[in-house]
């Protein structure tokens, strides 16, 4: 097996939910229909809105796939952030159209062209 070197970022970590951060997520509020994230609810509680999470995702990974060397990245995240990402790049009408779902363990392939992103692949590795 062939080592690959990799690098933390802290862009690309999971939603900051104040002080909700490791509860469950029971305790989260539900979606009304149409609802596509969280949007601000989290930021009266010390965390994040849905823009900063989505900012700092996008700012994070277009900083990565601009550097001349990279070709091919792989990059991790959670389910909360990265759909957060996708909705910066895929209007909401045609998620719910093609009744996308992001959750952790998803996959999102893009091809990136000069700061810009397209959605190639999205689903989800089901582990039985």
């Amino acid at each position: 097996m062939t080592k690959q070197s990799y690098q933390r970022l802290k862009g690309l970590k999971e939603w900051n939910f104040g002080v909700f951060e490791g509860e469950s997520e029971v305790l989260n509020p539900k979606f009304s229909p149409g609802q596509l994230g969280y949007d601000d609810y989290f930021v009266q509680f010390g965390g994040e809105s849905g823009k900063q999470v989505q900012e700092r995702m996008v700012q994070t990974l277009t900083k990565i796939m601009a550097r001349p060397d990279h070709q091919q990245v792989l990059a991790v995240s959670h389910g909360g952030a990265s759909y957060m990402f996708l909705q910066r790049w895929l209007a909401a009408t045609e998620m719910q159209r093609r009744q996308i779902r992001v959750n952790n363990c998803a996959v999102l392939k893009f091809l990136y062209d000069e700061g810009s992103l397209s959605l190639l692949v999205c689903g989800t590795w089901m582990i039985r």
